[in-house]
């Protein structure tokens, strides 16, 4: 199918009234990832969308952005923590699509997350005196 700038439009309208009740510290990743399943879906060669443009689009210039608050939220809209997950878990999920962080680049932006009830953290016991968090959607 042949990109339509009409059809493009229609459907970046769908998918920002689709996050429109999204909390705002996550509603442009969540629309990105929206948008992406739109086009995939309604065009059959891929289209790269995970480019972020610059909020400041005067510079006129395009980052896109690896932190781990970003990929947090990424994951978070991709439905991710859905079922409960350890930092490894993150971690192996992360690597595989090539962003790779140590356990203590993930604790900070876990917290920060969990205090804004975004998600929800379970501390589970393991084999003797070990225990692991488990971090789920709020």
């Amino acid at each position: 199918m042949s990109l339509d700038s009409k059809k493009i439009i229609k459907l970046s309208q769908e998918a920002k009234k689709l996050v429109e009740n999204v909390d705002d510290d996550i509603k442009f990743y969540t629309y990105q990832v929206v948008f992406s399943k739109l086009l995939d879906d309604n065009y059959s060669a891929p289209y790269n969308v995970n480019k972020v443009t610059s909020p400041n689009k005067s510079k006129g210039k395009t980052s896109i952005q690896k932190g781990p608050n970003y990929q947090l939220k990424i994951l978070i809209s991709e439905g991710f923590f859905t079922k409960q997950r350890t930092i490894p878990d993150i971690l192996a999920d992360l690597t595989k699509k090539s962003f790779h962080y140590k356990h203590g680049d993930l604790t900070r932006p876990l917290e920060a997350l969990c205090q804004d009830r975004v998600l929800r953290r379970e501390q589970k016991k393991l084999h003797g005196n070990k225990s692991l968090w488990h971090y789920s959607n709020w």
